[in-house]
Formats: C-alpha cells, structure tokens, sequence
C-alpha cells in the first residue's frame, strides 16, 4: 500500500509542475497587461487641460490666518470622496488576497527587491539633495511656504547633507531636522507644520539607522516609514 501510495504522489509531481507553469504563465499575461494599462494613464497625463497640486504652494497663502471651521471642510464633496476612497480601497484590499494579487505581489518584489536592498543609500542620497537644494536657495526652512532667511539656517541646511554622507553621524543629521521642524514650528505654528510630519519621519529614521540591535534598527521601518507615508 505504500509503494502505491507513493507511485500515485510520484504520478501527482508532473501535474503539479504544469499547474504551476500554467499560474506563472496567467501570472505574466496579467502583469503585462497591467503594465500597459499602466503606461497609458501615465501618457494621457501631459494631455490633460488642467491639473490640481497642493494649492499652498501656488497661491497666496497666510500661515497666521485661522482654520477653517469643521463644516466648511466636511462638504459633501469631501464625503463623496471619502466614500469613493474606501470603496476604492475595500476593493483593492479585496484583490490583494485573491490568486491574482498574490502572484502580482511576488511580481513586484522581485522587480523592486534591488532597490529594497539599497533602501538606506537611496533615502540618503535624496534628502541629501533636498537639503542641498534648500540651501542653494537661502530664503525656506523646509517648503517653499515656510520663508526663513539667517545665516544659522543656512548653516544647518548645508550641514545636513554632509552629515547624510557616513553613517555614523546620521544622529546628527536627524538633529538638523528637528531643529529646522521646530523652527517652523516656532514661526508659523505646530498646527501648519502638521501637514509636513514626514520630516519627523526622516529625522526619526536617521536617528535609529545608527543602532548595533538590529531589533530596535529594524524599528526606524515602523516609526520612520509610517510618519513618511503622510
């Protein structure tokens, strides 16, 4: 009987084999079309007439003005949108667990696995630039609404990108963060610089890239990576 038993498992393999060639074959049918689709939206972007952007940046705006008050946010546009984003999200979730999305989240690891290898390099060598570039400007602290013009801010903005460069005075760096969080803090309200919390974020993930636990480095994703996706 075992002999049999291990015959028809023997007998299964092929089977299997094929069942598995045929679910990565659907699996790069689906990924490419998905890839196309995705390429399309992306080219009809520069046709369109009209765009929206973070509307601070491009008008008139007065940090020292008071909120708005709760029912001339919650319109029903603003509830109409909201309502479209969770049904929107409540289906992709939906598919995330389905055949199709497991094989196109193995997909896309594999193709972003190399840049997950070189997460730290690459967040480095971006706020690098951007800090960089906030000095070469001389009149930000962070964003181009928050106006900010002194030799000390200059100091710290061109510092940050050098600390950025060896690992061992990222502390440092994280620092020059806060210091410039707070000072926009100071000048224009904790309430405005709460639309810019990625800045803590980063200051919270360079501070924590410098642990020998690798238990607690591994927290710089949690508390780092949460602020950075607002």
């Amino acid at each position: 009987m075992s002999v049999d038993h291990t015959a028809t498992q023997d007998h299964d393999f092929p089977m299997l084999d094929l069942r598995r060639a045929e679910s990565k074959c659907a699996g790069s049918r689906v990924a490419t079309a998905a890839i196309w689709l995705g390429c399309l939206v992306i080219n009809a972007i520069p046709m369109a007439t009209a765009a929206s952007a973070h509307v601070k940046w491009f008008v008139t705006c007065d940090a020292s003005s008071e909120p708005l008050p709760p029912f001339a946010v919650f319109t029903p546009t603003f509830w109409l949108f909201a309502a479209l984003f969770v049904t929107l999200f409540y289906v992709a979730c939906a598919i995330e667990e389905t055949t199709f999305g497991a094989i196109l989240s193995r997909l896309l690891d594999r193709w972003t696995e190399p840049l997950h290898k070189r997460t730290d390099a690459l967040l480095r060598a971006v706020a690098a630039v951007s800090f960089a570039l906030l000095w070469a400007d001389g009149g930000v602290i962070l964003t181009p609404e928050l106006k900010g013009n002194s030799a000390w801010l200059a100091a710290i903005q061109v510092l940050i990108p050098i600390y950025l460069v060896a690992r061992a005075t990222l502390p440092a760096a994280a620092a020059g963060i806060l210091v410039l969080y707070g000072c926009g803090a100071a000048t224009y309200g904790l309430f405005h610089m709460l639309d810019y919390p990625f800045f803590l974020g980063l200051a919270a993930y360079f501070a924590l890239s410098v642990l020998q636990n690798a238990k607690l480095r591994s927290f710089r994703f949690d508390c780092g990576g949460r602020l950075l996706s607002r």
